[in-house]
């Protein structure tokens, strides 16, 4: 696996993303030639299970952040949000998948963004064992307090769905199964409906 920015860097202050949805694999190896070829530089990154791509460019804390090149497929989701949390596991293994969150909010609200930022670091510190294979889970506010994005690391896919299944709060699963992880699906703030989607680095095809 090639290595991929990791989101829990301490370079890392703020984030630039998009997804898209795409009708199939060559709708989707087809974009990300274009995204490949596009400036700023992007890192792309493929769903795991379904035609997806994910296009992802950081900044230190306080640098403007690039913008997307405009383009004539249009994402499902864009996000420009600040880094407020980080979370990491003991251990130093290398990840190789990407986990995103996508968090709404019932009404844009920063102050609770943050507080269930702190809800969900309130359940990962309380448990006496993390999650298999998590290896860091970073959080980004959205700066129209709207949504809040966990970049989250993993070992690997299967990794993350083995833990889903540790909880049942939600309609993803939970990786926790304690009162303080049904607090973070509860919290009055966020929206029932969330996003839980896993990456790995884009590789391009090899020519024929």
């Amino acid at each position: 696996m090639i290595a991929f920015t990791r989101p829990s860097a301490a370079s890392v202050g703020a984030v630039c993303a998009a997804r898209w949805n795409l009708p199939s694999e060559p709708e989707r190896a087809a974009l990300a030639r274009e995204l490949a070829a596009a400036e700023p530089a992007l890192e792309l990154f493929d769903d795991a299970e379904a035609p997806q791509l994910l296009a992802t460019a950081w900044a230190e804390a306080g640098a403007p952040l690039p913008a997307l090149p405009p383009l004539g497929t249009q994402p499902a989701w864009t996000a420009v949000a600040d880094r407020v949390a980080n979370w990491r596991a003991e251990g130093s293994e290398t990840p190789e998948c990407l986990v995103v969150v996508r968090q709404p909010l019932r009404a844009p609200d920063p102050d609770g963004q943050r507080d269930w930022v702190a809800a969900v670091l309130r359940a990962l510190d309380a448990d006496e064992h993390p999650p298999e294979g998590l290896i860091a889970a970073t959080f980004f506010a959205s700066r129209d307090g709207a949504v809040v994005y966990n970049f989250a690391e993993w070992t690997s896919p299967e990794a993350h769905r083995a833990a889903l299944r540790r909880g049942s709060y939600g309609q993803h699963g939970s990786i926790g199964a304690s009162p303080l992880w049904r607090a973070t699906r509860e919290h009055p703030a966020i929206t029932p409906e969330h996003e839980v989607r896993r990456y790995q680095l884009h590789r391009p095809a090899a020519p024929a």
